[in-house]
């Protein structure tokens, strides 16, 4: 536990959250001696898996082990990832809860058309995921970080807000219920905000659609300035099928590709930490924290921690969860990290709200249904470096413009696009929300939108 001099030194925390990648498929490759990465020994990857005999079965009960994928690989169809898919992609658990985790190539081809998709039991190399290179070899990577559930986008980032859901799937609609955000939670605690190019996940809240468009705390990317962060910032990429995107979503949810998220990120880092004395300031008193909603239906073969969810009170479904998510990937970003380490401590999303709540809440807590989460840390149980902080936030180098040219390549290879791109239950959720916003609230959406007009008039579906 860090001491009171030791908190005050944090002066602002930034949460970004990426979409639909499992840990062994983005970072799994940092485990192998040919990685390039110093402590590839310390990380549980696809090097712990190839020597136990992982492997998924194909229809014809041949093995299919991990192997690198290439570099513009991108599945056909949407990788499942609800609870009942999840359930198939884990696999049956032994007596003592340990799951398989071979379920991923099998789970693919029952719900996708009887398709068969070997390379969701691929990895990256540090080629295709330059950015997660140099995050991992500069700062911290956690390799037992869990989502909360083994559930969807939805679940999981109400999850992350709330440390409890009132849903366990995501639907196609903006109809989630309204529950108790960290937003809330931080009112009257430290300042905060919200940064995304379109909308933010919230807006398929239909009752915080009209906060999203008036309130000064949900910016845009490009207001994202150094000196000018509130204590607590979100922030949050462009998710598929959002008002501002048409084909350029750099979420990593399914069609996205790989590189769109890396030059997002590599973009973030340098808005954050390379412009001179400000971001100087900045990185002297911060903790950043990347990290991913669910895995996507990408594989991973750690089973999850048999930790459970109590039914949360009003919750819209019956089933508790017993167990968390699957791993995914997560980077902790900061002068109070030690460079290039690891920590295998077991995490989850609502480890950023027991921070939180041991910097901003009463008494140090966050609330009961967080605090009380048995098995899981909190992050100010990885933060190890105060007694000799990085000075400087290291700098990329060339990592950026190979980013970019890897995007480029990527966004030429796809066919062109009218409309949605998606067919998601997220992504048609942000599309409706995006209509819904323009129809209930169309003052308010022009002011906030003004390079919008005529934008959704021209997209197919229902016209008001």
């Amino acid at each position: 536990m860090l001491t009171d001099d030791q908190m005050s030194q944090i002066r602002n925390i930034i949460i970004v959250m990426m979409e639909n990648r499992s840990f062994d498929h983005a970072l799994g490759y940092l485990s192998l001696p040919e990685s390039g990465y110093a402590n590839w020994h310390k990380i549980e990857g696809v090097r712990q898996a190839s020597a136990a005999g992982y492997a998924n079965l194909n229809p014809e009960g041949a093995p299919i082990a991990p192997h690198p994928i290439d570099t513009f690989w991108n599945a056909a169809e949407d990788p499942p990832h609800e609870r009942d898919p999840i359930s198939i992609q884990l696999g049956s658990p032994s007596a003592r809860g340990v799951f398989p985790m071979n379920g991923f190539v099998e789970s693919y081809y029952g719900a996708n058309r009887r398709i068969l998709e070997p390379n969701v039991v691929g990895y990256y190399t540090p080629e295709e995921v330059g950015t997660f290179d140099f995050f991992a070899k500069n700062f911290l990577v956690c390799d037992h970080w869990f989502s909360p559930l083994p559930a969807s986008t939805q679940p999981n980032r109400l999850m992350a807000l709330s440390g409890y859901t009132l849903r366990d799937f995501t639907g196609n609609l903006p109809d989630v219920t309204n529950q108790h955000l960290v937003y809330d939670w931080l009112d009257g605690k430290a300042s905060w905000e919200v940064y995304c190019d379109g909308n933010p996940f919230i807006s398929v809240i239909p009752a915080r659609l009209l906060s999203v468009l008036t309130s000064q705390a949900f910016k845009k990317i490009p207001d994202l300035k150094p000196a000018s962060l509130p204590t607590v910032t979100f922030i949050e990429p462009r998710y598929t099928n959002d008002i501002a995107t048409g084909t350029a979503q750099c979420d990593d949810h399914w069609p996205s590709g790989i590189h769109q998220g890396q030059l997002f990120l590599f973009r973030l880092y340098e808005a954050l930490f390379d412009q001179g004395p400000d971001s100087q300031d900045l990185w002297s008193g911060c903790v950043m924290f990347v990290v991913y909603d669910e895995h996507g239906g990408y594989f991973d073969h750690v089973s999850p921690p048999v930790i459970g969810t109590p039914l949360p009170i009003g919750a819209g479904y019956s089933r508790p969860f017993f167990t968390l998510g699957v791993r995914v990937p997560a980077f902790v970003i900061s002068p109070f990290v030690t460079p290039g380490s690891v920590s295998s401590l077991t995490l989850d999303h609502t480890s950023i709200l027991k921070f939180l709540g041991r910097k901003f809440g009463p008494e140090k807590k966050y609330g009961p249904w967080v605090d009380e989460r048995e098995g899981i840390g909190s992050i100010e149980d990885v933060l190890n470096n105060f007694a000799s902080p990085v000075p400087q936030p290291p700098r990329f180098g060339d990592v950026g413009t190979q980013a970019a040219l890897d995007h480029t390549k990527w966004m030429a290879s796809r066919p062109a696009t009218v409309g949605p791109v998606g067919t998601s239950d997220h992504s048609l959720a942000i599309d409706a929300a995006n209509r819904q916003m323009r129809d209930n609230y169309p003052t308010e959406f022009a002011a906030k939108f003004p390079e919008m007009e005529g934008y959704l008039s021209r997209l197919p579906g229902p016209k008001k």
